[in-house]
């Protein structure tokens, strides 16, 4: 144990909640539908409270100036994401840049989390905001060696910094075998955003999969995603050989799909000064559910080649993992437990112990 429980461990976040103190709601379904809040925040606090640090989850605002001094002397600061939308950026950042000042003030150490690139240009209206965050850090936690090195590059200051893998979410599952008469079950899985880029691939999915395959496709994700999946859908010609499902997103439902589907499809922008950071979580739960995956080539995951299928021309790659299904699933099982290890949520926990316990000592 490293404090008593009347020491607090400050989490920091934005939500479009109103509510300022979202301590007893952050384990509630509504956010854990957010990954930054699932695969960190949440691990992070459990953390925090096995080393007898009493968690306190705050959503600033500048409107509500009172909230700066409602925060106390936690023993320890854990930085989330910041970034919302347009209209509400400007409160967010003046009020949580307020409070990691005084905090700053009072010595108490500050960890930033940071698993999407908004350091970067591109992001314009955040990306200030996300500079002065990686220099005020004493901390700097990253889900991969990638996004840690892109965010070395904006750091002025001699900030520690720790690579923490997001954790898997489901348990390790034999593979799904294929059905007979080459019916192949596939999946993909996400945020409205990165939709476009399954339907970037679609037309020539359609077009250049083998037709001797029977392809049912489930696409699984939020209102916004099913919406413009849908509509996209339905203005294309589709072969007698497809067929289509759009199932609302939930971790339940991911689960059980997951135990359905063959393969599961992640599409991506290698390109993007965005994308190509992407976390490995999205590869690393459709492996460890039984799904061979066919991913574009970011760096997260090219480190798990040797039980995926990377690359670029996606069709050529669905009908070459349909071709050999059998032989590289079973290649694959042979490995797969050793190379998901060190994404397991105990070793996730952890990692975030030791963090903790370094700056909290």
């Amino acid at each position: 144990m490293l404090a008593h429980k009347n020491s607090d461990a400050l989490f920091l976040i934005s939500h479009s909640s109103k509510e300022i103190d979202l301590t007893d709601d952050i384990e509630k379904e509504e956010f854990s539908k957010l990954a930054s809040i699932r695969l960190q925040i949440q691990p992070a606090i459990k953390a925090s409270s096995l080393l007898g640090l009493n968690p306190k989850v705050f959503n600033l605002r500048s409107e509500v100036p009172e909230c700066i001094s409602s925060l106390g002397s936690p023993k320890i600061c854990i930085i989330g994401k910041l970034k919302t939308n347009k209209e509400n950026q400007p409160s967010v950042t003046v009020a949580n840049l307020a409070a990691i000042s005084r905090l700053k003030q009072k010595n108490i150490p500050i960890i930033v989390i940071y698993s999407d690139n908004n350091a970067s240009p591109e992001k314009d209206w955040s990306h200030k905001l996300y500079r002065d965050l990686l220099n005020l850090a004493d901390l700097v936690v990253c889900p991969n060696n990638a996004i840690l090195t892109e965010a070395k590059s904006w750091m002025q200051t001699k900030s520690l910094y720790k690579v923490i893998e997001d954790p898997c979410q489901v348990p390790l599952t034999d593979f799904t075998q294929l059905e007979a008469n080459n019916k192949c079950k596939m999946i993909w899985f996400g945020h409205n955003t990165n939709s476009f880029y399954l339907l970037r691939e679609l037309p020539k999915m359609l077009t250049r999969c083998d037709k001797n395959n029977y392809i049912e496709l489930t696409i699984l994700g939020d209102v916004f995603c099913l919406r413009s999946s849908k509509n996209f859908i339905n203005s294309q010609q589709i072969p007698s050989n497809w067929k289509f499902r759009l199932i609302p997103w939930s971790i339940q439902a991911f689960k059980q799909e997951t135990k359905l589907s063959n393969i599961a499809l992640i599409p991506s922008d290698p390109h993007s000064n965005i994308k190509k950071f992407a976390s490995h979580n999205r590869a690393v739960d459709a492996l460890q559910g039984g799904c061979m995956v066919i991913a574009s080539p970011i760096p997260s995951y090219v480190e798990l080649r040797k039980s995926i299928l990377i690359g670029d021309d996606f069709p050529v790659l669905i009908n070459e993992g349909i071709r050999q299904y059998s032989r590289l699933t079973k290649k694959w099982e042979l490995n797969r437990k050793e190379i998901l290890s060190r994404f397991e949520p105990q070793e996730n926990l952890s990692k975030w112990i030791r963090c903790l316990k370094l700056l909290c000592t």
